[in-house]
């Protein structure tokens, strides 16, 4: 097998623009103030890359109950206005399918985007 290094760029303005009033919310009420709204929304991100898409980040911590509850936070106050927390990501964030046994993503995550690095096997994307 062959493999180079991919990087998929996507826009997630919009997406955050969507949940940072929710985020905003779950950390005012539950007094989480030295959280800020753009890591949890990165730690929202990270949880679905590997709870939806079952793609390791090396970045996420998912037993950290602060972030665990603002996510259950959002995700009930989205649910309330008509918003599938996990539909809505699926919209916003497509991850890369990976049909090897490496299941890993590099995120890199900026104010507009998110970057994500994957090997992907060549033998795959050419044509006979």
């Amino acid at each position: 097998m062959t493999h180079r290094k991919v990087t998929l760029i996507q826009g997630i303005y919009e997406y955050y623009e969507l949940l940072n009033p929710h985020i905003e919310r779950s950390i005012l009420n539950r007094q989480y103030f030295s959280v800020t709204p753009r890591q949890a929304f990165e730690w929202i991100i990270l949880e679905a890359f590997e709870r939806i898409y079952f793609l390791y980040t090396g970045k996420h911590n998912p037993n950290d109950d602060i972030f665990r509850q603002i996510t259950t936070d959002v995700r009930w106050t989205t649910a309330s206005s008509g918003i599938m927390l996990d539909e809505i990501t699926g919209f916003y964030i497509k991850a890369p399918k990976l049909y090897d046994d490496n299941n890993f993503v590099d995120i890199q995550i900026t104010e507009r985007d998110i970057l994500i690095g994957y090997s992907s096997d060549i033998s795959l994307t050419q044509s006979s």
